[in-house]
């Protein structure tokens, strides 16, 4: 076989693991074009005295989603997961203000929807730095009263630079319509609302009004699966891949090449070492002296 011959082969070999890598990933995280705006993964249950305002460890298996925009004009970190009867959120973000509220609409696809559960953190209208589930009942009102079970558990916190983070636990479908609970099921797709305030109607101190902009209604898949993850064996399968592309590479890297017949040739080398008994030359990185040097090679 030829030297070029056995370099394609190498290129093959290692693009042919490249292909399965890349199928198997496709095959598990699913079609790209079909992904909702945020994968609620099937992750593990979080104690309530884990809800404190403060992201740990508990989340590291959930889907999390960075530069999300939340109305008016704030991007926030998110986290999201479930663990079969229950969906957890949480989010981070800073505000022009240590007293906003941020809000949470589940379901329907307008702004104060009404028929449409809710959670709401740090308003003073209902419970300063704390969370209360609420339901929509049409644009400019909402009552948390309504529901009381209050089936949802959430923290709020708030830092001296203004970092707001948010905790949330709300059961999947609790059967609860009074406070017009969601019902959320695995292998379909819901909608998410979220807004904040910071100068009024339960906040104050800043500048900017969950009214100033329309929030985008963003869409929520209650995913059966965890966080998809490549298997270790095809990380190994991968790995040998490599390997056995890089030492038939090395090894056809080392090529011969008779002298022309000519009386004098001028070669530019780079990293050539010269076998002058056969008239050829080899490619050695070993041999830095060469490196880039001119040489006259006579052809006897």
């Amino acid at each position: 076989m030829k030297n070029a011959d056995k370099k394609k082969v190498a290129c093959c070999v290692l693009m042919i693991f490249i292909l399965i890598f890349l199928v198997s990933t496709c095959n598990t995280i699913g079609s790209v074009s079909a992904q909702p705006d945020f994968d609620a993964v099937l992750g593990n249950p979080i104690a309530e005295s884990d809800l404190d305002g403060a992201i740990g460890a508990e989340w590291n298996d959930a889907s999390s989603y960075a530069n999300v925009g939340i109305s008016p004009k704030r991007n926030a970190e998110l986290w999201i997961k479930h663990d079969g009867a229950n969906l957890y959120l949480a989010m981070r973000f800073t505000a022009d203000c240590n007293n906003p509220w941020l809000a949470l609409q589940l379901g329907n696809t307008g702004c104060h929807n009404t028929i449409c559960d809710g959670a709401i953190f740090g308003s003073d209208s209902y419970t300063s730095n704390g969370y209360k589930d609420i339901s929509f009942q049409g644009s400019g009102s909402w009552y948390p009263t309504s529901d009381s079970c209050q089936d949802g558990c959430g923290a709020m916190s708030i830092s001296s630079s203004n970092v707001v983070t948010v905790e949330m636990k709300k059961p999947l479908n609790c059967g609860d319509s009074e406070g017009e609970d969601i019902a959320w099921s695995c292998n379909n797709e819901y909608s998410l609302v979220v807004a904040y305030d910071s100068n009024g109607g339960g906040s104050s101190g800043g500048s900017e009004s969950h009214t100033m902009f329309m929030p985008t209604v963003r869409t929520v898949r209650v995913s059966p699966d965890p966080i998809p993850e490549v298997p270790g064996a095809m990380f190994v399968i991968i790995l040998i891949g490599s390997a056995i592309s890089v030492i038939i590479y090395k090894k056809t890297s080392a090529f011969k090449i008779p002298l022309a017949k000519k009386k004098h040739i001028q070669l530019r080398l780079s990293g050539h070492c010269i076998n002058k008994r056969s008239k050829t030359f080899y490619k050695n990185d070993n041999y830095p002296f060469f490196q880039h040097q001119s040489f006259t090679i006579k052809a006897r």
